[in-house]
């Protein structure tokens, strides 16, 4: 059983606030949930820009999704940390 914390964060990946802890019976639930909190988020403009993080306890990331984004994404696995990186530097400069 995967337990995981969720996280605001912004481009640069500082930790802006936390969403607590949770467990869930499989993987697959852990992307899904982080995508319902980003969902709830995304009507505050000021959050647009920020991601919500999901970690297992040994700080891998398991999910990022951008806020502004929600609406138009599926729950994903990331691939690595350098194409997260990337994705997220790209995401932001192309933010008005």
């Amino acid at each position: 059983m995967p337990k995981c914390f969720f996280y605001l964060k912004d481009g640069s990946d500082s930790v802006e606030g936390s969403f607590g802890l949770k467990h869930f019976e499989a993987d697959s639930a852990v992307a899904a949930y982080a995508l319902t909190i980003a969902k709830g988020l995304r009507s505050h403009p000021s959050y647009r820009v920020y991601f919500v993080v999901a970690m297992d306890q040994g700080g891998k990331e398991i999910a990022r999704i951008l806020i502004g984004e929600a609406a138009d994404r599926v729950p994903r696995k990331p691939k690595s940390a350098a194409d997260l990186a990337a994705s997220s530097l790209q995401q932001a400069a192309q933010q008005p």
